[in-house]
């Protein structure tokens, strides 16, 4: 089960790819909403029912006065990290991820990764009222794009 401490690492990770971020493109960076676990970690934490493939964690930025989310210039990027060693051990990759060459020409990379691999996105979301939480929410209820 991911832990407290386990997500305390992944805080870290997304703290560090938002001081990455934020160097870069100040003007897009300037009120980070949330960091959110999503799709099969937030699951393994909910439920505990599946394992852990990889994790993945959303950086959601209050979207720029003037500006189009979808304009966002990291709508299509992933940036990959380390979780390190924990009890989660690291990924393993079958024959049929390798034949991909899109994840064979990653893989050296990844498979000298201590633990899991951690995907980090970023989306400009619009800000809510009520708060980051129904930002992301509203966000998700319009198709996650």
């Amino acid at each position: 089960m991911l832990t407290d401490t386990d997500l305390s690492r992944l805080a870290e990770l997304a703290a560090a790819c938002h001081g990455r971020l934020a160097a870069s493109r100040p003007e897009w960076t300037a009120e980070l909403l949330a960091a959110c676990l999503v799709q099969g970690g937030a699951r393994h934490r909910v439920h505990g029912d599946r394992g852990i493939k990889d994790l993945d964690v959303y950086l959601f930025y209050a979207t720029p006065g003037g500006r189009n989310a979808g304009h966002c210039p990291w709508n299509r990027s992933v940036w990959t990290e380390d979780f390190g060693p924990s009890a989660h051990g690291r990924n393993l990759y079958a024959d049929a991820e390798r034949a991909k060459p899109s994840i064979a020409q990653r893989l050296p990379r990844w498979e000298a990764f201590a633990g899991r691999r951690v995907d980090l996105l970023a989306r400009a979301i619009a800000p809510h009222p009520d708060g980051p939480r129904a930002a992301v929410r509203t966000w998700l209820a319009r198709g996650a794009a």
